[in-house]
């Protein structure tokens, strides 16, 4: 008896121990991937810190160069950012690896240094080419998402082929590894449609057994986020207006981009809100559709169409034997769906065929009604297993017919972005003009209120309907016109203030919003003093429409180019600010030039009257009032003449270089031209102080 004992007890110890080191081992294991997963969030951090700071150094590396904002921008965009944007391309940036980026970016670009003076241009505005409105600043975060939409699109592609069976000698290993991912992710989608389904909102019923899996890191969250950045595709025009078939029964139930059944009804696109009940009988308010989630042998509308029948007949079946009349028997019927529909029919035996017949009322009537009329049809008579999963012609057809951004081309914007569809006209620079269009209406936007503001200094003052018709011919002709001067023949930095001051980017000048405390005053004397103005600052516009219009240095200008136009014509805010010319025989490129000159002349003298002032105010040797005063209109006398000076200056530059390098003005303004005229077969400047 106690040798036994004794051997029990030696087995039980023995046990213990082992299992003792199993979960040793385990936890050791475990210790060891947490350690290697931490080592390589640390290599991974690593890497990108010595990427953003390679970024930083070529950042400033440009800003030490003697460069407008748009070289500096250029030079940003080809110089410092393309290896990290490869980088980035291949890894997901951390978010505040983006936002350092962003911030050493704009820094740069718009104040050309790492100075702490009020910014200009809002940094959402630089991005863009200047012929379309921005300040040359590449769309990098835009370009990176673009380059994930044309993987994901490839990827797509892919998967709509046949299964591996029949292609496992030509396709790519990443289509079947991808493939093999996403029907594990969501087997009742097609791995095709998974990347283009929007994330719905989660609904609180759900229990997390019903939940699809999450994306795993990598490539396929990148493709689907990309994807998703596109927004929701454009009405299936020519998928809905195709007349319904047998190829109805085929499409996609789950993942469908046109059906969105995975979305609640508020959330759907408008084009499907009309589905829901048209034209049936009892129909109910659709609820979020989970049914796929928990019955992934549903997959196509055809077999949609069957199990809907076979549960409206079992019902009927169960009403006729509670009432005792008698029907054929569907016993054939069920046992064949219990085998094609094996987990709808485990929930019919444990929660009764009520509620997921209620279930499958709900998708049912969220389906077009042209193609639940053909699917029942062609499913008449069809065993229960018929259409278990989505042909691929079927899913050629859906992605076949996905497009987006056709309304996104506008005269207002003049950004010419071309629809984008997956099979034909799908590449990263229209997927980047797409991503970039709400930030070439923002900027369309900020040339409206700069037109609308020009208008409103117009003397004598517009009518409300003349003044609309003419502010919407400006902001219409304006793109153009931008165009125009960005191809003229001239340095840019003389081009520089022009596009500051149609995004609101000029400092001091209600750049980035920014206007003036209420009591502080320009140098000329203009100001809201305290208890005079509504709020506490100064609007950024009136800021604006002083510098540009009203202050001393700009008023200077304006009495000398008033002079050298003809008699009669009257020079308005609109010829300054938006460069019409003022009269038929100006030349626009002419006028192009001297109003250039002289918006570049008044930033420079007012930027000298402010420097005066604070010399002044901070002198080493304290002076009266009355001396300040009178060193202050002095100060603004020289600032006047700096104005007069400089726009001469720079109209003289321009000719100097149109002759070296030859000028489409030779020939074309004669001897008596304002401004500029030709004599000799050179260009002279013809304005005098």
């Amino acid at each position: 008896m106690r040798g036994r004992f004794a051997a029990q007890w030696e087995q039980q110890r023995v046990q213990q121990e082992s299992e003792q080191t199993h979960l040793t081992t385990k936890q050791h294991q475990a210790m060891q991937r947490a350690l290697k997963q931490q080592h390589i969030t640390q290599q991974i951090e690593e890497d990108w810190e010595r990427g953003v700071g390679r970024a930083e150094a070529c950042l400033g590396k440009v800003a030490c160069m003697s460069l407008s904002a748009f070289g500096r921008a250029f030079s940003a965009s080809g110089y410092a950012l393309p290896q990290l944007m490869f980088q980035a391309e291949l890894g997901c940036m951390p978010a505040a690896m983006a936002a350092r980026v962003a911030a050493a970016t704009a820094r740069v670009v718009d104040r050309g240094s790492a100075t702490k003076r009020p910014p200009g241009v809002p940094s959402r505005l630089l991005a863009g080419h200047p012929k379309r409105g921005g300040m040359g600043m590449q769309p990098w975060q835009h370009h990176i998402t673009a380059r994930h939409a044309a993987g994901a699109r490839a990827l797509i592609l892919g998967l709509a082929q046949p299964p591996p069976a029949a292609v496992v000698a030509t396709e790519p290993p990443y289509v079947t590894i991808a493939r093999v991912t996403l029907a594990r992710r969501s087997p009742s989608t097609h791995p095709a449609l998974q990347l283009l389904v929007p994330d719905a909102p989660v609904d609180p019923t759900w229990t997390q057994w019903e939940l699809p899996w999450g994306w795993p890191e990598g490539p396929l969250a990148r493709f689907a986020a990309a994807m998703r950045a596109l927004g929701p595709p454009c009405p299936p025009t020519a998928l809905l207006g195709k007349a319904p078939g047998p190829w109805c029964a085929d499409q996609p139930l789950w993942g469908h981009p046109h059906l969105c059944l995975e979305l609640p009804l508020a959330a759907r696109p408008k084009h499907t809100q009309h589905w829901v009940g048209q034209g049936r009988e009892g129909s109910t308010q659709p609820t979020q559709a989970h049914v796929g989630l928990r019955l992934p042998d549903l997959q196509t509308v055809g077999a949609l169409a069957i199990l809907h029948r076979l549960l409206n007949r079992r019902r009927a079946a169960a009403a006729a034997a509670t009432a005792a009349v008698a029907i054929p028997t569907i016993g054939a019927a069920t046992a064949a769906a219990a085998a094609a529909f094996p987990l709808a029919w485990q929930r019919v035996s444990k929660e009764g065929h009520e509620r997921l017949l209620a279930e499958v009322e709900a998708v049912w009537e969220s389906i077009p009604v042209g193609w639940a009329r053909a699917a029942e049809q062609h499913t008449e008579g069809a065993a229960p297993g018929a259409h278990p999963r989505p042909t691929v012609q079927a899913i050629r057809l859906v992605l076949g017919c996905m497009t987006w951004g056709e309304a996104a081309a506008t005269a207002a914007t003049a950004v010419e972005v071309a629809p984008l569809s997956l099979t034909t006209r799908f590449s990263v620079r229209r997927v980047t003009a797409l991503l970039h269009e709400p930030v070439a209406r923002e900027q369309a936007s900020a040339r409206r209120e700069v037109v609308a503001a020009a208008l409103a200094l117009e003397q004598p003052p517009l009518a409300p309907p003349a003044l609309a018709a003419a502010a919407e011919a400006a902001a219409t002709a304006l793109p153009e016109r931008m165009a125009k001067v960005w191809r003229l023949g001239w340095e840019n930095q003389e081009k520089e203030i022009w596009w500051r001051l149609l995004l609101g980017g000029v400092s001091g000048a209600g750049g980035h919003g920014l206007g003036w405390r209420i009591g502080e005053r320009c140098p000329c004397g203009w100001g809201l003093g305290v208890g005079e103005g509504g709020g506490e600052r100064v609007e950024a516009g009136e800021a604006r429409d002083h510098a540009f219009w009203g202050c001393a240095p700009t008023v200077a200008v304006r009495t000398l180019l008033q002079r050298h136009l003809t008699r009669g014509t009257r020079l308005q805010a609109r010829h300054l600010w938006l460069l019409e010319p003022p009269a038929p025989d100006v030349h626009a490129e002419v006028w192009a030039v001297v109003a250039l000159a002289a918006l570049r002349a008044i930033v420079r003298a007012r930027s000298s009257m402010f420097t005066a002032r604070q010399r002044i105010e901070h002198a080493k040797h304290p002076t009266s009032a009355a001396a300040r005063v009178v060193h202050m209109a002095e100060a603004v006398a020289a600032a006047n003449q700096l104005a007069l000076d400089s726009t001469l200056q720079g109209v003289r530059d321009y000719v100097a270089m149109s002759n070296g390098s030859g000028s489409v003005l030779r020939g074309v303004i004669g001897a008596q031209h304002a401004f500029i005229c030709e004599a000799e077969s050179c260009l002279r400047c013809s304005m005098e102080v």
